[in-house]
């Protein structure tokens, strides 16, 4: 059982480095001109040149390449891991982008989910197709995210929301 914040970190980032390792993924390096750092999203290997790239925003607190931190606390941690995700896209031919907008520290307020958003969407070619998956928090996050941008919607071929707040 991981109770200590350190310990699921570690976990986390050790998630992440199996992903990177079995080279379903790689991370694309982003800059938030809000606070001048960089930050970084797992994405599927040459995911925006995919005719479909689906966007996973996750709940809070998790970060990309984890999908639960309550299933992590559990020990649960090949449940947790988005590995086969990322493999099971990339078989098929299909871009993953999976946000991370609790790169800096929570963000309880969503405003890191609607930047990252907003520069994943500006990286996807106006004739590629978009999927949406949405997991807790992200889930409404994304739902006001959509309802903000109705000029998408006709590039929108599906959305998932999964246990949302």
């Amino acid at each position: 059982m991981l109770e200590d914040e350190k310990e699921l970190q570690k976990t986390t980032d050790k998630i992440v480095a199996n992903i990177l390792a079995a080279n379903v993924a790689e991370k694309k390096i982003y800059t938030d001109e809000r606070v001048g750092k960089e930050y970084w999203n797992l994405i599927t290997p040459n995911a925006f040149d995919k005719k479909l790239i689906v966007i996973v925003v996750l709940g809070y607190p998790e970060r990309a390449g984890v999908w639960s931190y309550t299933l992590l606390r559990q020990s649960r941690t090949s449940e947790s891991s988005m590995e086969r995700y990322f493999r099971e896209f990339g078989r098929n031919d299909f871009g993953l982008v999976a946000i991370n907008p609790n790169f800096f520290g929570p963000d309880i307020e969503g405003n890191s989910f609607i930047y990252q958003l907003e520069r994943v969407v500006a990286d996807i070619a106006t004739d590629k197709k978009i999927g949406f998956i949405g997991f807790s928090m992200g889930g409404k996050i994304l739902v006001e995210f959509l309802e903000q941008r109705p000029e998408l919607l006709e590039r929108v071929v599906g959305l998932a929301l999964i246990d949302p707040t």
